[in-house]
């Protein structure tokens, strides 16, 4: 039995196909649940910026909280790019 016939019997096998098919999914289902976590991040990232521009009207530039919201939508921003 040559390997490329111990191969293709192998691959003929339903459990193997069936555990491939279950990779093929779980891939397909990883990058989509990336995907999803991507959009919710930027969605977050748009309300922080939002929130930076309210700090930004009502606080004096130095203020703590400000400066906070700042450098969390840096961070943010840094992780988007």
């Amino acid at each position: 039995m040559g390997s490329s016939t111990k191969l293709n019997s192998i691959l003929q096998n339903p459990l193997v196909e069936t555990i491939i098919n279950l990779f093929k999914k779980l891939k397909s289902s990883k990058s989509y649940w990336l995907g999803t976590y991507l959009q919710k991040y930027q969605e977050s990232f748009e309300f922080m910026e939002k929130a930076v521009k309210i700090n930004e009207a009502m606080l004096p530039a130095n203020h703590p909280s400000l400066i906070r919201s700042k450098n969390a939508l840096e961070t943010m921003r840094a992780k988007l790019n």
